[in-house]
């Protein structure tokens, strides 16, 4: 799905019941190249909480997954697999810009993310060995200026983050807490090297929904490590938070 003449192609929604695109239930490789995913400044589920973050509300951005028609598991057929987003911008995903589940052997490189509403990545439902998302390779990405975490998941299978700049996410304190750029947790044989983390800081708020992320001791830290890594390297990182 290349963007028009090798330049940057584009898909916009105003209605965020459905997600921009879906990848579901893919074998077949499928490479998405040179477009951009944009949502408006400020969109209708904004206003469902502090960060976007709603009640079944608003679909995530893109949406990829393998899971089966009740979403309690990975389909019969297997994981969607050989997916590849290269040079892609997503700009202001509410709330969550990339959500997998059920998902193995997925690539992105050389993407920007700028902006997400609460999460830059998300995998949290049922995936194989245990985890949501396996052999995931995230590559030579910028993250930039999202609101909360700029990945939230568990990678799992020889996943591998590496190369990517990680600048100034979690700047709100969405859940009244502070927060890294990064949060990892319940992944394994993940290696995560050669990335930049910088300028993390809690510099936003929304005084309406009294956010107190201005006024209380809330920082922004480069990384979250939660429960269940294992087999874990995190390596030649360059750290300026």
């Amino acid at each position: 799905v290349p963007g028009l003449h090798g330049r940057l192609g584009g898909l916009f929604r105003s209605n965020f019941s459905l997600p921009l695109l879906t990848i579901s239930n893919n074998r077949a490789p499928v490479r998405v190249v040179d477009m951009a995913f944009e949502d408006p400044q400020r969109g209708t589920c904004y206003e469902d909480d502090r960060c976007g973050w709603s009640a079944g509300g608003c679909a995530a951005q893109v949406v990829i997954s393998g899971l089966n028609a009740s979403g309690t598991g990975v389909d019969s057929w297997g994981p969607s697999s050989g997916v590849v987003f290269e040079r892609c911008a997503f700009i202001r995903g509410y709330d969550i810009t990339i959500e997998m589940g059920g998902v193995d052997g997925i690539t992105f490189t050389k993407n920007l993310w700028w902006h997400h509403q609460t999460f830059g990545m998300w995998a949290g439902a049922p995936g194989p060995a245990g985890v949501s998302a396996s052999h995931v390779k995230i590559l030579n990405n910028v993250f930039w200026h999202g609101q909360n975490n700029a990945i939230l998941a568990p990678l799992g299978n020889e996943s591998l983050v590496q190369g990517n700049e990680f600048i100034h996410n979690h700047h709100v304190s969405c859940f009244n807490a502070s927060g890294g750029q990064v949060a990892l947790g319940g992944s394994t044989w993940l290696v995560f090297r050669s990335n930049l983390i910088a300028d993390g800081a809690i510099t936003d708020g929304d005084p309406r929904l009294k956010w107190t992320g201005n006024t209380t001791p809330f920082a922004t830290h480069g990384f979250e490590l939660n429960d269940g890594l294992t087999n874990f390297s995190m390596h030649n990182n360059d750290i300026r938070n």
